[in-house]
């Protein structure tokens, strides 16, 4: 994904969002400016990056709640936003089965006991979103 920066007018590819108590920001790899991304951008962005993990865990057989916590960790550390949060659930258990489990409380029950939370972007990507 491209975006024109407002400083130096130059078309840059987005490879970082940064989010902060005043919304998605972007600075450019040309000049260092910092400039507000809107909200639809920034999903964009993160569908654009996570998706594709999240599609590769379920490929190499992470059971749709395993998804569903790593999915939710990464909303708890403030990496993806609330909107990306529910997209990727729906792709991860497009079924709902989690909620069907009777010791199912909340995709973090996985981060305690012998089940730690695992980390989509440790196998499958890196950190895009500060």
């Amino acid at each position: 994904m491209k975006l024109y920066c407002w400083n130096c007018n130059k078309e840059t590819e987005l490879d970082r969002i940064y989010n902060d108590d005043l919304g998605y920001h972007r600075v450019c790899s040309e000049c260092g400016a910092s400039h507000d991304i809107d909200n639809e951008t920034a999903f964009e962005f993160e569908k654009q990056f996570y998706e594709p993990m999240v599609r590769a865990a379920l490929k190499d057989g992470w059971s749709p709640r395993a998804v569903c916590a790593s999915i939710y960790e990464l909303f708890q550390e403030h990496c993806i936003c609330e909107e990306i949060e529910d997209y990727l659930y729906e792709i991860a258990d497009p079924n709902n089965v989690s909620e069907e489990d009777e010791d199912y409380e909340s995709p973090s029950v996985d981060w305690w006991g012998d089940f730690p939370c695992p980390d989509l972007r440790t196998k499958y990507g890196k950190e895009a979103l500060i």
